[in-house]
């Protein structure tokens, strides 16, 4: 059946089969004298059929009109299924001496549009079909299960089902011959050259077939392999993907991104084929890359941790994420996805420590080129994993101001490997600038008090170094939480709101009075209260003996902040609650009733959180 005006006909009498059926139905709350009219008069398939004993056979056995009608449709589905199949060779070709593995369709790249654009088709009548036999016909069967005493059977569940299974098989079978609609000939002295480009024509037929595809966390090989084959048809369907995420997590700014990506089905699915696909995930992340680099965006940067850090942990544990113990025994090691410098990347995905960071320096120092090139940026560089890794950066940061722990020896040891690893960070291709960046940072380790006051002078003594624009640098101003983590008990509550307001704005104000005129400011100057917090609780975490004590640092903090926070949360309250904005408040609602309660809640009975958080639910209420 390599003719496609063979296989077409089977499209085209599929659909007709289906519409047939769908207009043979009468309304489902007729008395039962008529359906069972109806029924009897349904039984005989075609008009012209004088065989009477269909008729008396299939009522003796309790078959339904609409049983045989599924069957029919079932065998046309799958017959084209099959048909499909048989169209995909792989075969080795002997010619002399030399043999040659053949593998592809026999359908041309043009033909195969035409089969796609049938298959969208029939999908759309199937799915019809589907809710069709739900409403019409869900009082015949439950006569028919009523009469053997079957009472725990859901037969419109049941037909979804069916009607689902036969979309996605054929779905399946159309999308993997359009994958392999040019024959490729592999040889051992030629390499294959893959040429994969869409047409226009190919990407509207694939952007109609995108649609059938089941939105439930995939269970199985097929429908694990359905969104990657997608992917591989048109590559734009996942810059697509990837760039629907970045959006909502620019629009979503209050959100938690590891929770998202594990709690909403779309993020979750996203990262297991991802998972699925170290190709995919190595093209995403130099993507993502590629994006920080002309733009600049924390949130591109934050998306791609995101993905990297969800993804290491599903590899760790894939059945947590849903995926059968098979298929998670199958999936790859970390270094196919890290194709370099994967030592590396095991020492970044250890847990903070003194010595894994002197370690984390020591190979970064090794590994690094001295030649300034622009590989020493590009995804593939050790930089690029760097950057995926930020809590490093935070704990370094934290190294240079320990005083409120008592590790202040053991600080004094980091402090040099710290100034050099946030220096490099902050210009990882200059060696000149990065060593002066170093001698500015190490001098903070060395005040022996550090304050607000103390902090100023720094940050002076930085902007006469020309080297970087240290206002608009958003990684040098991130140095502050970690400054702020080290030396919490020493800073006061209005030295961590000036900080907070550097951190956003890159601006230190002289007075705490500062107001805050645009949504999008007020926001940022939350999100970095809420940054703060959660950067300290894994560093307390790390560096703390017990939980008891990581748990009192993190209150420490958060009682230093709360005053600033609820000074945001009511810049933010001033702005009218619409349906542009209604999102972005119910995720702010959400994150302080979290942060109310993280480490533990030391704000039991403080009026002003509680009736910030009672004003943002009330306006939710009534918007």
């Amino acid at each position: 059946m390599s003719n496609l005006l063979e296989l077409t006909g089977l499209f085209s009498r599929l659909a007709s089969q289906i519409e047939t059926g769908n207009g043979d139905t009468d309304n489902a709350d007729q008395s039962d004298d008529v359906l069972v009219a109806a029924l009897n008069q349904s039984l005989n398939l075609s008009e012209q059929s004088r065989v009477r004993v269909l008729d008396t056979a299939l009522s003796l056995m309790c078959f339904t009109s609409p049983q045989v009608f599924d069957s029919v449709i079932e065998y046309s589905v799958n017959t084209i299924v099959s048909v499909l199949s048989s169209l995909i060779e792989c075969e080795v070709l002997k010619s002399d001496k030399s043999e040659v593995l053949r593998i592809g369709g026999y359908i041309s790249a043009h033909d195969c549009v035409r089969v796609m654009e049938s298959c969208v088709d029939v999908l759309g009548k199937l799915t019809e079909h589907g809710g069709f036999i739900k409403v019409t016909f869900k009082y015949l069967l439950s006569k028919v299960f009523e009469t053997f005493l079957i009472t725990n059977v859901k037969p419109d569940f049941n037909i979804r089902i069916f009607a689902g299974m036969l979309s996605r098989s054929l779905l399946y079978a159309v999308v993997r011959v359009a994958v392999m609609r040019t024959q490729f000939q592999y040889t051992m002295q030629l390499t294959p050259v893959f040429n994969v480009q869409s047409t226009e024509e190919m990407s509207h037929a694939l952007s109609k077939l995108v649609y059938y595809i089941p939105k439930t966390i995939p269970t199985n090989n097929q429908e694990l392999q359905l969104r990657l084959l997608i992917w591989y048809l048109d590559p734009q369907t996942l810059l697509e993907d990837i760039s629907q995420l970045l959006q909502e997590a620019i629009g979503r700014p209050f959100i938690c991104l590891n929770d998202e990506f594990y709690e909403k089905l779309k993020w979750r699915s996203v990262i297991i084929f991802l998972a699925l696909s170290p190709l995919f995930f190595i093209e995403t992340r130099s993507l993502l890359h590629t994006w920080f680099l002309h733009t600049g965006l924390d949130s591109v940067l934050e998306l791609q941790v995101g993905l990297v850090s969800m993804l290491l942990d599903l590899l760790s544990r894939p059945i947590y994420w849903g995926l059968s113990a098979e298929i998670g025994s199958k999936l790859p090691f970390s270094n196919a996805y890290f194709l370099s410098n994967h030592n590396l990347l095991r020492t970044f995905n250890e847990p903070l420590s003194y010595d894994g960071f002197l370690e984390l320096v020591h190979k970064i120092k090794d590994s690094t080129p001295q030649t300034n090139t622009i590989s020493m940026v590009d995804h593939k560089s050790t930089w690029s994993i760097a950057m995926n890794f930020p809590d490093w950066f935070y704990f370094a940061s934290f190294l240079l101001s320990g005083r409120s722990f008592d590790y202040l020896q053991q600080t004094s040891s980091c402090s040099a490997a710290a100034s050099w690893y946030i220096s490099w960070i902050l210009d990882p291709v200059t060696e000149s600038v990065s060593g002066i960046l170093a001698e500015k940072l190490s001098k903070l380790s060395k005040p022996l008090v550090i304050n607000l006051s103390t902090i100023r002078i720094w940050l002076k003594e930085f902007q006469d170094v020309k080297a970087i624009d240290i206002q608009k640098n958003a990684m040098f101003r991130r140095i502050t939480f970690g400054i702020l983590i080290g030396s919490y008990s020493s800073i006061t509550e209005d030295g961590f709101e000036l900080l907070l307001h550097y951190v956003t704005t890159g601006i230190i104000l002289r007075s705490t009075e500062s107001q805050h005129t645009r949504l999008k400011e007020a926001v940022a100057c939350a999100c970095s209260v809420f940054n703060l917090t959660d950067i300290a609780e894994r560093i307390s975490d790390s560096v703390c003996d017990a939980r008891e004590i990581a748990v009192e640092i993190i209150c420490q903090i958060k009682l230093r902040v709360v005053k600033y926070l609820i000074k945001c949360v009511n810049s933010l309250l001033q702005f009218q609650i619409d349906q542009n904005n209604l999102l972005l408040y119910k995720d702010l609602h959400r994150r302080m009733l979290r942060w109310r309660n993280q480490g533990k809640d030391v704000f039991h009975g403080y009026k002003d959180l509680d009736d910030a958080i009672n004003t943002i639910s009330s306006k939710l209420l009534h918007s």
